[in-house]
């Protein structure tokens, strides 16, 4: 794997010898960084690519002043993989059948699941932008393609309404009938909703994250998808302020008295005792909350449960390489990356043609969702 570094003429760039070396152009980082992804190291060594994003004055101005072509071998400087750990029995059962579309990052486990989460092509937009007979087809290409593992959410599909609530869940569970699939081939996740003041047809908010509002979600969520048992549950985000969905400072003023982690962890327990779900993910966390929630695991059995944290991660947006990757790595965490092309952006769709892209695409759709991409996908050093 090559790329291209650039070096500026210190005399007229105004920068110490030692910075100027150091400065790669722009278009090199993004090369660099797809270059990265396509060969898996994008979680785990993301800070080869890291840098931060140059002006395009600037840009002109380094190819004006001077540039050499330097051949660099980056698989040469990567350090040893990890080893990896065993998998809990359920990821054991299916590992053979399952295929990577595309290699997932996963700091820990070395989970082979193909994640098929909402953002990317999934269940978030089923029964709003894709009715029915077009979310079965979905499915079945995914799961024709070797996809086993489908993530929801008792909040979708979005954009989130009072009629079309729940609908992705019930629609992934129409699917699993219609066609016959074996519950053992699958992976099954969902989540249950955090504290909101604007979706009041899910139990009044949701109000909060207590042991009453995690029970009946999960039973909910049982129903629509018509199973048995949830393989992976997760808190969609946290009963306490945290900066997310694009917020990137936190702001003690914004502090309020939430639900404590252990009635959460409690109710989860249960539910897993009672077999209705297997283990537990996170979502939109900090590294604060992932290590909060371990802590507090830490002398029961729910410890070896939690097992993920999903939050947004893309070109445009690598704030889980700042705090979360070491937490990840070093707590056998494994990150299930959202909104992986920042909703279609970095597919070129919108943008490659005078039209604004295809007139059905998802942000063209919902004129919502762009003030939504702004705040959620251009958290960009």
């Amino acid at each position: 794997m090559k790329w291209k570094r650039t070096y500026v003429t210190p005399a007229t760039s105004g920068e110490p010898p030692c910075m100027a070396q150091k400065r790669i152009n722009y278009k090199a980082r993004v090369l660099a960084a797809i270059a990265a992804d396509k060969a898996g190291i994008l979680g785990g060594h993301s800070s080869l690519v890291r840098l931060p994003p140059r002006t395009l004055e600037a840009e002109q101005s380094s190819t004006e002043e001077g540039e050499e072509d330097v051949d660099v071998d980056v698989d040469a400087h990567l350090p040893p993989r990890p080893r990896p750990t065993r998998l809990p029995p359920l990821l054991r059962s299916v590992r053979s059948q399952i295929r990577l579309l595309p290699p997932p990052v996963s700091l820990s486990l070395s989970l082979s699941l193909s994640c098929f989460c909402g953002d990317s092509a999934g269940t978030m937009t089923m029964g709003e932008q894709s009715g029915l007979p077009e979310s079965l087809r979905l499915l079945d290409a995914a799961f024709d393609g070797g996809v086993n593992f489908f993530d929801s959410a008792e909040m979708y599909p979005v954009p989130q309404r009072r009629e079309t609530h729940g609908r992705s869940e019930e629609f992934l569970g129409r699917w699993l009938r219609a066609r016959r699939v074996s519950r053992g081939s699958v992976v099954l996740a969902t989540k249950v909703a955090g504290p909101s003041g604007q979706m009041n047809w899910i139990r009044d908010g949701p109000v909060s994250l207590d042991w009453q509002n995690i029970t009946e979600a999960i039973d909910s969520s049982l129903r629509r998808l018509g199973v048995d048992y949830i393989d992976l549950y997760q808190i969609h985000w946290p009963d306490r302020y945290v900066p997310m969905f694009g917020e990137t400072e936190y702001d003690p003023s914004h502090h309020y008295v939430s639900v404590p982690m252990e009635e959460q962890l409690m109710a989860l327990g249960r539910a897993i005792d009672a077999g209705k779900i297997r283990y537990i993910g996170l979502s939109n966390e900090t590294p604060y909350g992932l290590m909060k929630f371990l802590q507090l695991s830490r002398n029961s059995q729910l410890h070896q449960k939690i097992l993920t944290v999903q939050n947004s991660y893309n070109l445009l947006c690598r704030n889980f390489d700042a705090g979360l990757a070491e937490c990840c790595h070093h707590e056998r965490i494994s990150l299930l990356a959202y909104s992986p092309m920042a909703m279609g952006i970095l597919s070129g769709k919108y943008y490659l043609s005078d039209d604004g892209g295809p007139a059905d695409a998802r942000m063209n759709l919902f004129k919502g969702l762009v003030y939504l991409f702004i705040v959620h996908t251009t958290c960009i050093y």
